[in-house]
């Protein structure tokens, strides 16, 4: 009698975890009508056979026949709850307007008011629709049915974030973490908030957590790898988008994030064939066609970077940094009059865009129209691109047109914009001689010596300002360094034989003239 009992008990207990997996099925896979409704006949079998069971072992008094048929009861409700909330999902899904959506997700709340699942999915609908308030509201809801519901505090942190307020959103995500420590979700998502407030390292250790947790969460990679690609860490960003890839090797988001990394590494090699496979996933994609072109023109293949600068246009006839950087191949090909065209198409598209005002401006400088030279420049200054280069720049321009006065004044600005460079002291200086303001131009040429000693003109055009001064010891002295650094410079030669003279040595100066009319004859 014992061993039938035990026999009975066996097959209770059998059945039940037999119950419990079908239950799971339902609830866990995306099933269709038909096997929904072929696992519920076998669901009831078993019911009906455990509870024949439960009769005959009840006769011997061993079992609380009314506990256990409750138990079943229980069972039973909770399988009709979460199968009904389970197609009214798999209903809205299925459908496409927000109203017949929402329809199916009230049902579930109609039927179970009870029900924390019900809020919980209708506040994800609303997340779906950007009713960020609506989705709040329905997830504090779900708390109040079911406080350690983690997923409602995450969907309220996605919803804070979406609002711009991420200090709220990081409480809601550590409030899940608090009932779920390893809810690796809520790590992903504190990673993401912790980037919108620029806290980077945060973020970073926010993302790592959630790979130590699952070390297959692409987007963890993918985010990190961002993050330290942004703060300069590229080695350590390549293994993160590496293995992004490995484990998403379709993404083409990712692919085109390590193609742009190994393009900022100078490994143009390695950014083409990136870039090719981003073409391949993603061929409707412009920017695909410009990372190529990029590298092409930094390979120094211009024609193949002018072909694929093309494509990209094609795509989008609009595409203001596709001529732009298409204008850059071009001027490496001195083909000045495509990047002038180029370079005007930038500018009506972008009126505002300093640098394109700057590249015209160098283009007709090697055309020698001063006039469109200095408007340019003049733009570039308004827009604020190298305010400090561009007066200096200009100040050149002006130099070459005779006009010394607004030459000076354009160094002057260039210096007080911060452009410490030998060049704009070397140009003011030289502004400066033509004003036959000499000593000025000894300052300035002692300061641009001072910056680059290497630049033999500065130590001629500051012996020439000696020169005027009647400072004839220090002309020669200058004119000297000159003509140790450039033995074939004559107009140092000159000078320094006209120097001599006025000192009285006339033996140097002789020597200086021959050496002239000898470097004429070999001319």
């Amino acid at each position: 009698m014992k061993s039938e009992k035990n026999k009975i008990t066996k097959q209770i207990g059998i059945s039940l975890a037999i119950i419990g997996i079908l239950f799971l099925a339902i609830v866990t896979l995306n099933l269709s009508k038909n096997e929904e409704i072929i696992i519920f006949c076998f669901m009831y079998g078993f019911m009906v056979f455990m509870v024949f069971n439960l009769f005959k072992i009840s006769k011997a008094g061993d079992v609380d026949i009314t506990n256990t048929i409750n138990t079943l009861n229980k069972l039973q409700e909770d399988l009709e709850r979460k199968t009904f909330i389970q197609d009214m999902l798999n209903h809205a899904n299925m459908e496409f307007e927000i109203n017949e959506k929402m329809a199916y997700i009230n049902k579930i709340i109609e039927k179970y008011s009870d029900s924390a699942d019900g809020y919980y999915y209708r506040g994800e609908f609303y997340i779906k629709f950007d009713k960020f308030y609506s989705a709040i509201k329905d997830f504090e809801k779900t708390l109040e049915l079911d406080k350690n519901y983690k997923e409602a505090y995450r969907g309220k942190g996605v919803c804070y974030s979406r609002l711009g307020d991420n200090e709220l959103a990081i409480k809601n995500y550590k409030k899940s973490l608090e009932i779920d420590p390893r809810y690796e979700v809520a790590y992903y998502n504190l990673g993401v908030s912790y980037s919108n407030l620029k806290e980077y390292d945060k973020a970073m250790e926010s993302y790592t957590k959630a790979l130590e947790i699952d070390e297959n969460d692409v987007s963890a990679y993918y985010n990190r790898g961002r993050i330290l690609a942004y703060l300069g860490r590229y080695q350590e960003a390549l293994k993160d988008f590496t293995n992004a890839i490995n484990l998403e090797k379709y993404d083409e988001r990712i692919v085109y994030e390590r193609a742009g990394l190994y393009y900022l590494m100078k490994q143009y090699k390695n950014s083409l064939l990136d870039y090719k496979t981003f073409v391949t996933l993603a061929p409707h994609m412009k920017e695909g066609y410009l990372g190529m072109a990029d590298c092409y023109c930094q390979m120094n293949q211009i024609n193949n970077a002018i072909e694929y600068y093309n494509k990209s246009i094609e795509l989008d006839p609009e595409y203001e940094e596709s001529y732009f950087n298409r204008s850059v191949a071009y001027l490496k090909q001195d083909n000045l009059r495509k990047a002038i065209k180029d370079l005007d198409r930038v500018i009506i598209l972008n009126p505002k865009n300093g640098e394109a005002y700057y590249n015209r401006a160098l283009a007709y400088g090697q055309m020698e129209n001063h006039t469109k030279v200095i408007r340019d420049f003049s733009k570039a200054i308004k827009m604020g691109y190298k305010v400090g280069k561009s007066y200096c720049n200009r100040g050149k321009e002006y130099s070459l047109t005779g006009n010394f006065k607004k030459a000076k004044d354009d160094y002057t600005r260039s210096i007080e914009h911060g452009y410490d460079s030998y060049i704009v002291y070397m140009g003011r200086g030289a502004a400066n001689l033509d004003l036959e303001e000499y000593n000025e131009a000894i300052l300035d040429f002692n300061k641009a010596i001072e910056l680059d000693n290497t630049k033999l003109g500065n130590y001629y055009y500051r012996g020439l300002a000696y020169y005027n001064l009647k400072q004839y010891k220090e002309a020669i002295d200058d004119f000297s360094v000159a003509i140790e650094g450039d033995p074939s410079d004559i107009r140092a030669y000159e000078k320094r034989g006209d120097a001599y003279c006025q000192t009285g040595d006339y033996d140097n100066a002789i020597k200086d003239f021959f050496m002239i009319s000898r470097l004429e004859e070999k001319n």
